[in-house]
């Protein structure tokens, strides 16, 4: 009975390695931070550039470093026209991303400008579709990623914002897409929310694809494995001639 029990404790230890060898290499991937942007939408206050230079986040990232679902989860964008682009009286057009090299990647987080969206008065981004391309040049952009909608923006008032964070933040929105290569991102703004000809956006940055886990052992060999130890398991409860 005692030698049945090792068995069976062996077995489960050899499941529990396969499960082990089965979640390694799992995990979010990094953010990958836009090197450069342009846009045929103008601007009302602060340049494009705005939105891609981390100055209105409560806490900075590192560019294919930090953690891509943690960041976005937790971090907030102050309220600022400072820190926000607004176009220029126009509500449609778009807006083109450099990620700098080409990369695999499978989502964008979007922290949007509140505006006054509190008192009924918003122009955010309303409906958009995302695109790769071959440049910035928005007539090379022809795959299309998705096609997506902005909500209100979630912002700080219930419950009250963290120690030092100011009113109305925003958290970010999330908008995944099948993976792709691609150096260039082209988002095509179809509509804004509310009746002003305004859109505008804080921050934007995307998400790297996970790198493959490493290979697993086949099937086969785990079976054969566990066949070997139930086997050794009789063949120690054997008696001794």
């Amino acid at each position: 009975m005692k030698k049945r029990r090792q068995s069976a404790k062996f077995l489960q230890c050899t499941m529990a390695m396969a499960l082990a060898l089965a979640a390694e290499g799992a995990g979010a991937g990094p953010i990958i931070g836009p090197t450069a942007v342009r846009t045929n939408m103008g601007y009302l206050y602060s340049a494009p550039n705005v939105i891609i230079n981390q100055a209105g986040l409560y806490g900075g990232y590192v560019s294919g470093e930090t953690d891509f679902d943690d960041y976005t989860e937790r971090t907030l964008h102050q309220r600022s026209l400072d820190y926000a682009w607004v176009s220029q009286g126009i509500k449609t057009g778009w807006i083109s991303f450099d990620l700098g090299q080409l990369t695999t990647i499978d989502a964008i987080a979007l922290w949007q400008f509140p505006s006054l969206a509190v008192l009924g008065v918003d122009y955010g981004v309303g409906n958009f579709s995302l695109f790769a391309g071959d440049n910035l040049d928005p007539a090379s952009f022809n795959v299309l990623l998705g096609d997506f909608s902005l909500g209100l923006p979630r912002i700080t008032t219930d419950p009250p914002p963290p120690v030092g964070v100011g009113r109305f933040a925003t958290y970010a929105d999330v908008f995944r897409f099948d993976p792709i290569t691609t150096r260039y991102v082209h988002m095509q703004v179809t509509s804004n929310r509310g009746t002003t000809n305004f859109a505008s956006l804080a921050e934007v940055v995307f998400s790297k694809a996970d790198d493959p886990p490493a290979p697993l052992p086949e099937p086969g060999p785990l079976a054969l494995l566990a066949v070997g130890a139930i086997g050794l398991g009789i063949y120690r409860r054997r008696p001794v001639s």
